[in-house]
């Protein structure tokens, strides 16, 4: 197995907005070349969070596009982890929802309900989505133990050697001049 390629998907994923194609079996396969490796604990730690760390990404990225546009989001083409795992959320979801009855009792539409207020304006809460201050970020390589880190409501780590991270710019110059770390590639989210 080429190592650098999962590498490369995960820098991919990173870098770009959309999810990125992934084959089916990507997972499976990558952790049975893992267990395949004998004496290299370092590398294959360092693949094992790397994947994690893919696997929240894009499971994320799959989520923002069931909240906003779920005609663009085909579980069907997604690696089978990430299926399983996604049908598993939107079935979740479903069991949030009223029975038929309420829905069935809901005002229709022009009609007022109980949770609008004289004016017209009504009391729904605020959109389930927030924006976020994009910062700048970047990969880094952590070239020995770091402890945990806590910064504003960032909370990383603790970080072994081998590790791999993605850091505000800032804290990872930081780490890169304390000798911690070494930077792999500089991330800079779209404007």
């Amino acid at each position: 197995m080429d190592y650098s390629n999962i590498f490369a998907k995960f820098i991919s994923e990173l870098l770009n907005r959309n999810l990125e194609r992934l084959e089916k079996d990507f997972y499976e396969r990558t952790v049975n070349e893992l267990n395949k490796l004998r004496g290299e604990r370092v590398l294959a730690r360092s693949i094992s969070n790397t994947l994690k760390v893919m696997l929240i990404l894009r499971l994320s990225k799959e989520l923002m596009m069931l909240v906003t546009d779920p005609s663009k989001l085909d579980v069907e083409t997604l690696p089978i982890l990430e299926k399983k795992i996604l049908l598993e959320i939107i079935d979740a979801l479903k069991s949030l929802e009223p029975s038929q009855d309420v829905k069935d009792n809901a005002p229709k539409t022009g009609e007022t309900s109980s949770t609008q207020k004289p004016g017209g304006e009504s009391s729904r809460s605020p959109p389930i989505v927030s924006e976020v201050k994009q910062e700048g970020k970047t990969l880094v390589f952590f070239l020995k133990a770091y402890p945990r880190i806590i910064d504003h409501d960032l909370s990383l780590g603790p970080f072994n050697k081998g590790d791999i991270a993605y850091l505000p710019k800032r804290l990872a110059k930081e780490l890169v001049n304390s000798g911690y770390v070494e930077e792999i590639v500089e991330i800079t989210p779209p404007a």
